[in-house]
């Protein structure tokens, strides 16, 4: 948030902070929205207060802090209920920042190319983390708290974090939200999620096994792509609907094994194959499964574009099919 012409000051040893002066359902609040005249004496720490004279402070504006190489730590008062869009985008020498529990909403870019920035500790009380929050950050480790209800588009995409668990109320992963993020090897659900969208962990090439809650309803399209050191996927009892068959572990050159709930009454695992009951289709085969000979049973009616792909197996027997469509890059080994 630009310094406006209205702005006021708080004037502190180390630097001068600016505010406005909002009102937020008919109660007067004070929004920070910029820095001024930096002269730290020493651990060139930032403390956003509570309070600023008989006001409260509501949240940190808009860019706030946005290229401020100075910051290294944040302390953000209990009481600070927003951090803004852009926030602190950009602090390349930031690596500390201690969340209060006031904290509902860290916004869209708040965090955006924080490149030093390793480890954060999410307060029990925030709800949403906002679109590319932490995006291209160096987050290695996190701890999201089971207060977190959403986890926004690109979220965490391009950081190094390296263990995920997603708490209880967390209803959607959002597209893209933890992609390209190289260092991540494990990550594990409570019950509660039910949609993952599009390409959430695409590219996460070191996540090894995936176990999805069975709370889960709905997977998007590339969810999985390009991991390749899957080895293991398996689907709870409530999953119902895939965006794309051909794009739910494509390029999961490791995956050995798919399994699924004998609860669910939509898909089905034989010999780690997967299968769409009601439609009766063969949806995918791991591309390293462990038993190299692949029997599709005589209910199955089609193929799913693609379910092949990368397969390298050494007998393939298919009893009654319908409809053999495009099934791609597909290496048969020494099949007959």
């Amino acid at each position: 948030m630009a310094n406006s012409k209205n702005a006021k000051k708080y004037i502190t040893e180390d630097y001068t902070l600016t505010y406005i002066v909002r009102k937020i359902k008919n109660k007067s609040y004070a929004i920070i929205s910029g820095i001024e005249n930096i002269s730290f004496k020493k651990n060139n720490q930032l403390i956003i207060p509570s309070k600023i004279e008989d006001l409260n402070v509501y949240s940190i504006g808009k860019n706030a802090f946005i290229d401020i190489s100075e910051i290294k730590d944040v302390v953000i008062e209990d009481g600070v209920q927003v951090v803004g869009p852009g926030a602190f985008s950009n602090c390349g020498k930031l690596q500390n920042i201690t969340f209060p529990k006031s904290v509902k909403k860290i916004e869209s870019m708040a965090f955006y190319l924080c490149n030093n920035l390793k480890t954060v500790n999410f307060s029990e009380g925030l709800e949403e983390i906002g679109v590319v929050a932490f995006e291209c950050s160096g987050l290695e480790d996190i701890t999201l708290p089971d207060s977190l209800k959403l986890i926004d588009d690109a979220a965490f995409r391009e950081s190094k974090i390296r263990s995920l668990h997603i708490g209880p109320n967390v209803k959607c992963i959002c597209d893209s939200a933890f992609s390209d993020c190289n260092y991540l090897t494990d990550v594990t659900f409570s019950e509660g999620v039910t949609e993952i969208h599009d390409y959430a962990f695409r590219n996460c090439y070191n996540l090894k096994s995936i176990q999805l809650p069975n709370s889960l309803f709905t997977l998007g399209y590339g969810v999985f792509d390009y991991c390749y050191s899957m080895k293991s996927i398996h689907i709870g009892s409530e999953l119902r609907e895939f965006e794309s068959y051909r794009d739910f572990a494509y390029k999961c050159d490791s995956l050995e094994k798919i399994t699924v709930s004998p609860s669910n009454p939509a898909f089905k695992s034989i010999d780690n194959v997967l299968y769409d009951i009601g439609d009766r289709t063969l949806i995918r085969v791991p591309p390293n499964a462990i038993n190299k000979d692949i029997v599709i049973p005589n209910w199955v009616r089609q193929l799913a574009s693609c379910c092949f792909d990368g397969v390298n197996i050494n007998k393939l027997i298919i009893k009654t099919i319908h409809d053999i469509g495009n099934i791609g890059d597909t290496n048969f080994g020494g099949a007959e």
